[in-house]
């Protein structure tokens, strides 16, 4: 970085003294056409033009030294979320993993977590207009935030338990090749969970206790006593499935816990590779999900969390700035997104609500430029 700067910096000094020389040819001939001022006009009036040329060229000169200070010596302003690490994973055949020794942070506890008061985290993930783009949203996830859960939990747990007493086997299913990476999922949540939620489980030399409902799940005996996602379902208030490369370099879903109200089926999606496991996928906007990605260490299975939440629009209508900002985003959606979302079954209705909203905010003292200044910004 400092012969850069060094040559940035002799680069600047040689320009100046370019500048200097023409500044100086540019007075002498100034000089010269005040002295022919009253007899040659035109003379005058290309030595003007000539005049006018040498500050353009001064203006550029200086813009240019200034946009290579700051590409070699500035740090990009907005940091890169999906840069690449200076890790290089090893060279592998597709569908070869090779186990690796990892282990993941120990993790501390939620911050005064409770079973009763801690609300789910309000995401919010819709921006203002004027242009909407469909994206991944990716962020870098903290080994601490990887399972999050809420006053949900027993909601969540009861309605999994149903699902599972009347349709265990086609929500939650594991292939005999992803069995090891099922188990080793099981173990990695045994080893989370009460790390993070001690108030709700306990580690066991088996496997784990759930204190609140009084279960106890043991994780080492084989065969286990359910299918290893189904028992990971159990822990957990999001569906689960893991996904496994094959020899031809894709992903496979191979295992499986999906539960919940969605827009899928795992007896549809089952053995699928990623690229079709999509296709079918589709997302509204009162319905929001909280995704998160992990490798496994030993098996190399990809885990995939899904976390769903569903919200009445006039609960979070009465949150500060999300009336407006919700308002110019359904605006700014294009005729694809619009299709996409179907807006043609609420777009009206939503958008007379929603101005309604924001109104009264606005009316009741909100000052819309202060949402980021008051932490309300995206994704929350």
């Amino acid at each position: 970085m400092s012969a850069i700067i060094l040559r940035v910096m002799e680069h600047t000094r040689h320009v100046a003294r370019i500048v200097q020389h023409h500044c100086g040819k540019v007075q002498e001939k100034l000089d010269r056409t005040l002295q022919i001022a009253n007899t040659q006009p035109k003379a005058v009036l290309y030595s003007g033009l000539l005049a006018i040329v040498c500050v353009w060229l001064c203006v550029t000169i200086a813009r240019r030294i200034r946009y290579r200070k700051r590409q070699f010596i500035t740090p990009p302003s907005t940091p890169n979320l999906e840069k690449r690490t200076l890790f290089k994973a090893p060279d592998r055949p597709p569908g070869v993993w090779p186990p690796q020794t990892f282990k993941r942070p120990t993790a501390p506890p939620y911050p005064n977590w409770s079973l009763e008061h801690t609300k789910p985290l309000p995401y919010r993930p819709f921006r203002y207009g004027p242009k909407y783009n469909i994206t991944m949203g990716l962020r870098t996830m903290h080994w601490d935030e990887w399972i999050e859960l809420d006053n949900q939990f027993m909601h969540f747990h009861n309605q999994k338990a149903q699902r599972i007493a009347e349709r265990g086997q086609k929500c939650c299913k594991t292939a005999p090749e992803a069995y090891d990476g099922a188990c080793e999922l099981l173990e990695e949540l045994c080893d989370y969970l009460p790390q993070r939620y001690p108030s709700l489980y306990k580690r066991t030399n088996v496997g784990i206790d759930n204190i609140v409902t009084k279960e106890s799940f043991n994780m080492v005996e084989r065969p286990l006593k359910e299918d290893p996602m189904q028992l990971a379902a159990r822990l957990t208030q999001d569906d689960l499935a893991i996904m496994f490369e094959r020899p031809d370099g894709q992903y496979y879903l191979l295992a499986g816990a999906i539960l919940l109200a969605g827009f899928w089926r795992l007896e549809d999606k089952f053995g699928m590779p990623l690229a079709e496991k999509n296709k079918a996928i589709q997302h509204h906007w009162f319905r929001s999900e909280r995704q998160s990605l992990r490798r496994l260490p030993r098996s190399g299975g990809v885990v995939f969390t899904i976390r769903t939440y569903f919200h009445p629009i006039t609960d979070i209508c009465k949150e500060p700035y999300v009336p407006g900002r919700l308002a110019s985003a359904v605006r700014s959606w294009g005729d694809d997104v619009s299709k996409y979302k179907g807006k043609e079954r609420y777009g009206d209705v939503l958008l007379e609500y929603l101005d309604r909203m924001h109104e009264q905010q606005v009316e009741g003292g909100l000052d819309v430029s202060k949402e980021e200044e008051e932490g309300s910004g995206y994704p929350f």
